[in-house]
């Protein structure tokens, strides 16, 4: 919204709420491209039209509830987009296929989660701490030093 505050020119004739509502739509199309799942779906500009017209084209060609394309399918939806028709099928499989969660259990007793799994690689507080601690008493050393100079 605050877009399209900042570039409304109203001597070019439209409203600002017309405006807005384009420049709203383009930030939700934004948002759920990137944000689609854990695994990002692409961001190149082919992708995103794939993206945007794929569950179109496939109502047009009554497949929406097919699974995986048919070759005829991939290779029409390929041509009328200008992708590859290995990114269709990519794209297809990918919105198709639900988002796991990571809370999701692990066997059927329900005893851990894939969570446990994930390993985290960024460093521990005790090692943060010792850094900033020793970062600290070097830069008091450093300026004790420097007031010692002339």
């Amino acid at each position: 919204m605050m877009q399209a505050v900042k570039r409304f020119d109203p001597d070019r004739g439209f409203r600002l709420a017309t405006y807005a509502m384009w420049w709203i739509r383009a930030a939700i199309q934004e948002y759920i491209l990137h944000s689609w799942s854990l695994v990002k779906m692409g961001t190149t500009a082919a992708q995103k039209k794939l993206f945007f017209n794929l569950r179109k084209l496939k109502g047009q060609m009554q497949a929406i509830d097919e699974g995986d394309l048919s070759p005829e399918h991939v290779k029409k939806i390929a041509t009328e987009l200008d992708v590859p028709e290995t990114d269709v099928v990519n794209m297809n499989r990918r919105l198709a296929a639900p988002d796991h969660s990571l809370n999701a259990p692990l066997r059927i007793d329900g005893e851990g989660e894939w969570q446990d799994w994930l390993v985290d690689e960024t460093d521990s507080q005790e090692i943060k701490l010792a850094d900033r601690e020793e970062l600290g008493k070097r830069h008091k050393l450093l300026t004790d030093a420097m007031r010692g100079l002339n």
